[in-house]
């Protein structure tokens, strides 16, 4: 059993992660401009932040609407996972990689808005990724740091 978490925590020091730390990221991306049914503009993944914990990466693309369609707030999250790790021959970088969805929900529903990857450089601290909307209307890039 010791030798279990000898391993875990040796694992977890070598992706440049701890289990249960949480790491605060933040970005730009493409101003791409996206016209709500409400009228208002928004600009997917313009301006995005999260948290990054044991692999799991979640957030908002974009402010919330505090008074949408005059009632309750409008949310613009994201969620995704590290789906895997590498580590390039000479072992000072390891990257992790990451797929997810972004959605919008307000009142008891969701709308599922499109999908996201990224790959963050754990060492280094930086991201980059691409987005686009499941009706192929709308797609970007976008670059973070923590």
């Amino acid at each position: 059993m010791r030798q279990l978490l000898l391993i875990s925590s040796v694992l977890f020091l070598a992706l440049g992660t701890s289990p249960m730390l949480a790491e605060y990221w933040s970005g730009t991306g493409d101003w791409v401009a996206w016209t709500e049914p409400d009228g208002n503009t928004v600009y997917p993944w313009n301006e995005w932040w999260g948290t990054l914990v044991d692999g799991s990466f979640t957030g908002n693309w974009e402010h919330n609407n505090p008074k949408y369609q005059g009632g309750g707030i409008l949310y613009r999250t994201f969620g995704g996972s590290i789906i895997s790790y590498s580590t390039p021959v000479g072992g000072n970088v390891t990257y992790g990689y990451c797929e997810g969805t972004w959605n919008r929900s307000y009142d008891g529903w969701c709308q599922l808005c499109g999908w996201f990857t990224m790959e963050f450089n754990l060492t280094a601290g930086t991201c980059k990724g691409e987005w686009a909307s499941y009706d192929g209307t709308a797609s970007g890039h976008m670059t973070g740091h923590r």
